[in-house]
């Protein structure tokens, strides 16, 4: 009413001015049930003079509309999303709704504890963070961009609440969690009632000859039949050492959708897709521990594409190829298994590690540490040299995530540096250790 009266007697411009503040919908509840919505459209009417004399209401009932235009939106998500699981294999989408579901119950668990006991919520955030960054990884590898959009959101507020832990509020951190689940839902359905589930999920590793089995029956039979327990015994154990290794995992086939997903991530960043060379040494790694590393290196190479290697005018100008190249061994040494990632990008800046270090309080400004124990620091949860956020990375949780999914299985990572050069970087291996029990050989 107060804006009409700043209409009504006045120049035709204070309708301008006012528009805004007036109504241009309403909905109600029916006594039936359900709702109608209403579009209300004004416009002024004017004398001779320019001065407004009435306004005219026009009123339209746009509930079916509305409907309709909910229903396309509901179709048009639909198809997107179908076509975004058509771009996976089945075995690779059921891979990440279970991986997906387990960091979603973790995180679940997380938030009734610490919303219980305020003491332990540094650590829950950490790991809430952590868990979450992965899924959106995850999710951005396979381009599952729907669900990447609404973990990108709840990720929103637990960055406020790093600025801000007084601000912990166990409601709406649940309600941002059963945002990210309903999504995932959608996607569960739309696979299931749409593309009938695809089929069953293959079998991830080696397939097993069917002469090798028959050669393995065969010779288990015979050390049964026998009365020599030592040829029994050591025939049982070859047969548990041949179904371990047709078990194993290629780190190929472990990283393959990460790997898969580098050209379209180059492409965002205005890069060239890099060339990348995995060498695992004839070794293979166990199924548990093949899901892991598939996380781990989630984060690595996205770091790396984003931090690390440059874009092409600036690599060439360095006299460079114009698009990067990321190596990756695997190797056993001792009772130690390695993997060992290195890019060929501009390297580590350590002063800017040094200073991001000082003024998030991890050194003191008088601190001296070596390079080595500097570039370490990259792995301290919240720590990011970026410049600024984006849906990539930007909220120092991806090395972070790396070193605590690798500890959880008894391994470590570092960042060894190699010599320095005249340039303000430093080149570095990221080294990965895990116990040699997690590799199998691929032959023999």
């Amino acid at each position: 009413m107060a804006a009409i009266d700043a209409c009504i007697g006045e120049d035709a411009m204070n309708f301008d001015f006012n528009a805004h503040l007036l109504p241009r919908e309403i909905t109600r509840p029916q006594a039936g049930g359900g709702t109608r919505t209403w579009e209300l459209g004004w416009s002024p009417i004017t004398d001779a003079h320019g001065t407004i004399e009435r306004l005219m209401l026009c009123i339209r009932d746009v509930t079916e509309l509305r409907q309709l235009a909910h229903a396309a939106r509901a179709q048009q998500q639909e198809l997107a999303i179908i076509g975004e699981i058509l771009g996976m294999a089945p075995e690779k989408f059921q891979a990440f709704v279970a991986g997906s579901t387990a960091y979603l119950q973790a995180n679940e668990r997380l938030i009734r504890q610490a919303g219980e006991d305020a003491g332990a919520r540094p650590a829950a955030l950490a790991e809430l963070f952590r868990n979450m960054h992965t899924i959106k990884g995850n999710a951005r590898t396979y381009g599952l961009q729907q669900l990447t959009d609404v973990v990108h959101a709840a990720e929103q507020r637990y960055d406020q609440l790093r600025q801000d832990p007084a601000g912990w509020a166990t409601d709406a951190l649940e309600a941002d969690l059963a945002e990210v689940r309903d999504m995932l839902g959608i996607y569960q359905a739309v696979n299931e009632a749409k593309l009938r589930g695809r089929g069953a999920p293959a079998a991830q590793g080696l397939a097993a000859p069917r002469e090798q089995v028959e050669a393995l029956a065969q010779t288990l039979c015979g050390a049964a039949r026998g009365t020599d327990l030592a040829a029994l015994q050591a025939a049982a154990a070859q047969a548990g050492h041949t179904l371990q290794r047709w078990c194993g995992v290629r780190l190929s086939d472990a990283l393959d959708g990460a790997l898969a997903s580098l050209p379209s991530l180059a492409a965002q960043l205005g890069k060239e897709a890099p060339t990348v060379q995995v060498n695992d040494g004839d070794l293979m790694v166990r199924p548990p521990i093949a899901d892991m590393l598939r996380d781990v290196f989630t984060h690595l190479l996205r770091n790396a594409m984003d931090h690390g290697i440059e874009a092409a005018p600036e690599r060439v100008r360095e006299g460079k190829p114009s698009a990067g190249r990321i190596d990756i061994d695997l190797a056993l040494h001792g009772e130690r298994l390695q993997l060992r990632m290195a890019d060929d990008g501009r390297g580590l800046d350590l002063e800017r590690i040094r200073a991001k270090a000082q003024e998030a309080g991890l050194l003191a400004p008088h601190d001296q540490p070596e390079d080595e124990a500097l570039a370490q620091l990259v792995f301290e949860p919240g720590f990011s040299t970026a410049a600024a956020v984006t849906t990539v990375s930007g909220r120092g949780v991806g090395m972070d995530a790396v070193k605590a999914f690798l500890a959880a299985h008894g391994g470590s990572v570092a960042l060894r540096l190699r010599a320095a050069s005249s340039t303000a970087h430093r080149a570095f291996d990221i080294l990965i250790h895990l116990p040699a029990q997690h590799a199998l050989r691929a032959q023999g």
